[in-house]
């Protein structure tokens, strides 16, 4: 439901006495709900999520059957368990393997599709063996992806989902075995038929394998940039490059230019360089770059650098030789397969878990005894106010989920905290998926933005299903607010939208910001989507809103594309617990008065009836 600000305020102020009554908020339990929720781990390895059937309700999509086929669950909001298999969305491929799912709307149609990348089943982690890309594409009427696309079966490695001109729809990007930097993409309502460009520049700089390509803010003007992960010519030494989509000149179109590259953190030799990851981890509303890296081949005493937006040097925010453990504790080294038919490389995943307004990191590590016997647990590495990263173990060895491979954060619920899905190891090898279920003791604020393609609102596919959908999710979108805290010092975050697709990056298709225990409004929330920036730096594709009531859900629905003041925006509250510990407060507060009005009301009425009894037997002396 929709409540005015001013209808609000009461409720926000009582919320503020509220969680100075209730302190006690920061550390947030994650609790094993497998069976409860979901009804028991489900078989396979977590891929993908996104809205499939339009229900405003995020669905999750599994490998299963070592990669032969792809299942897509449905979060359907069922009394029993949340998520259930579609007995007709799914996808076999019985004559290679599933290397990796993303998703996003490839033809214009307003219903999302899948990507897969395949590799042959005798050798799938074979770095020479070209790439082979795939779309099957959604049907949401019969909840079914049909008749599959091949993109290109010529791809080095797997590609990047973006938005590479700037007209919502979603395409793709990666690099032939030729050596060639290409964008697929299609029209609007075309034939499913994909047509390539070249990327020009730098043609002499190959991209990484594995890759960290991601397409987000990394200049500040809330438009996406298009980052990439190279190998310098003739030295093979890793660079990192940043590419502007920028206005043409003198009826030039609009093109890619080369903005910027920065070499990864000096010092001790690398051994392993992980993917890279962005997230805002000092809370200024900018992107920074999380990069893990190990010093060793056995990943031991690894190290997590961030370069901040707006600097050029690197931070060390974690030291892994300072876990204090009897077994030396260190990252997944990438030589080691945690699955027969998929690459997992050291990746962090990014999520304010205890909504703090700092991002936490989620990486599976692992250590090897005398004995070569091998544990692996989930670690949190929990954000100290952008200073450093402290770690938490989340799994035990003693536990069910005793030999985790793969975990992501996700919202399952929709109510603003941030739970853990994690694909846990059985003895025989089999991929088990679990969900973790956040439990806070007092819940922390925040707002969620989901940014819609935009051109779609009343005619989406699926209005005759029971619900009303707005559109699909688009990738690349920025978010970035700024507050007063509870203190009145100046408090920012920001995040990016589907800013990553390889190597099962598991991003959530819409942004979680939290607002710590600062119950106020938000002063201003400004959304940027992708577009072609001008001489001047600026984006022409941002709006702002004002007065954002926190614990809200703000879909943003941006039509007309080029005409941000008329925008549309949903705003949704999300109740939290400390708006019903408010609630209780006010009842229990009106309930004392009542009591204690109907005491005096009582008292008085007492001493009414007294007052004419002793009036009754006074002598009159006017009636003699």
């Amino acid at each position: 439901m929709a409540v005015k600000p001013v209808e609000y305020f009461f409720i926000v102020w009582m919320a503020h006495i509220t969680v100075h009554i209730f302190n006690g908020f920061s550390h947030a339990v994650l609790v094993d709900m497998t069976d409860t929720l979901i009804g028991g781990p489900l078989d396979g390895l977590i891929a993908t999520f996104g809205d499939f059937n339009m229900d405003k309700k995020t669905d999750v999509v599994i490998i299963s059957d070592n990669g032969h086929r792809a299942e897509l669950y449905l979060k359907d909001g069922n009394d029993t368990h949340i998520l259930h298999p579609s007995p007709t969305a799914y996808i076999e491929r019985p004559n290679d393997v599933i290397t990796s799912i993303g998703s996003g709307d490839f033809d214009g149609d307003f219903q999302l599709d899948l990507l897969i990348t395949t590799k042959p089943t005798s050798d799938p982690f074979n770095t020479t063996s070209p790439t082979r890309v795939f779309v099957y594409w959604g049907d949401i009427s019969d909840m079914q992806f049909v008749n599959e696309t091949l993109v290109t079966d010529q791809l080095r490695d797997q590609p990047l989902i973006m938005d590479s001109n700037a007209d919502t729809i979603s395409d793709i990007f990666g690099e032939e075995v030729n050596g060639q930097k290409k964008f697929w993409l299609t029209r609007a309502n075309s034939s499913r038929h994909f047509v390539s460009h070249v990327l020009r520049g730098r043609e002499d700089y190959h991209l990484k394998i594995p890759n960290s390509n991601a397409f987000l803010d990394l200049t500040g003007d809330l438009a996406a940039n298009l980052f990439l992960t190279t190998l310098k010519p003739g030295t093979g030494d890793v660079v990192f490059e940043v590419w502007t989509y920028a206005e043409g000149v003198d009826g030039e179109p609009s093109s890619w230019q080369f903005t910027e590259d920065y070499d990864p953190p000096p010092g001790g030799r690398i051994e392993h360089m992980g993917i890279s990851t962005f997230a805002d981890m000092n809370a200024d509303g900018l992107m920074d770059h999380i990069l893990p890296v190990c010093y060793n081949a056995a990943c031991i005493n690894g190290s997590v650098f961030v370069r901040f937006q707006g600097l050029t040097s690197w931070h060390q925010m974690f030291d892994g030789s300072t876990l204090s453990s009897d077994r030396a504790w260190g990252f997944v080294p990438p030589t080691v397969h945690l699955t027969d038919f998929a690459s997992l490389p050291l990746m962090l995943r990014a999520g304010d878990l205890d909504l703090d307004t700092y991002f936490d990191l989620l990486v599976v590590m692992q250590s090897t005894n005398r004995d070569s016997s091998v544990q692996r647990r989930l670690a949190l590495l929990r954000n100290n106010a952008g200073t450093n990263l402290i770690p938490q173990w989340i799994t035990d060895p003693s536990s069910d989920n005793s030999s985790p491979i793969l975990a992501s954060f996700l919202d399952i619920q929709r109510t603003g905290e941030l739970d853990v899905m994690l694909v846990n190891q059985t003895e025989s090898g089999e991929n088990r998926v679990c969900l973790l279920a956040n439990k806070m003791s007092v819940d922390a604020y925040f707002v969620q933005v989901e940014v819609l393609r935009g051109l779609c609102e009343s005619t989406c596919p699926g209005n005759g299903r029971g619900n009303t959908p707005y559109g699909i999710n688009q990738p690349g979108p920025a978010v970035r607010y700024d507050t007063t805290s509870s203190t009145g010092n100046t408090q920012k975050s920001g995040g990016t939208q589907l800013s990553q697709s390889a190597y099962f990056s598991l991003q959530l298709p819409y942004v979680l910001l939290g607002l710590g225990q600062n119950p106020n409004f938000v002063d201003y929330l400004r959304v940027g989507v992708p577009a072609a920036v001008s001489d001047s730096g600026k984006n022409a594709r941002v709006h702002e809103w004002t007065s954002i009531i926190p614990n809200s859900q703000l879909i943003v629905i941006p039509s007309p594309l080029d005409k941000p003041d008329d925008w549309i925006s949903k705003i949704l509250i999300i109740p939290g617990q400390s708006v019903l510990l408010t609630g209780v407060v006010l009842i229990c507060t009106c309930a004392v008065l009542a009591l204690t009005a109907a005491g005096l009301h009582y008292k008085e009425r007492k001493d009414d009836e007294k007052e004419k009894r002793q009036e009754a037997h006074r002598f009159h002396f006017d009636a003699m």
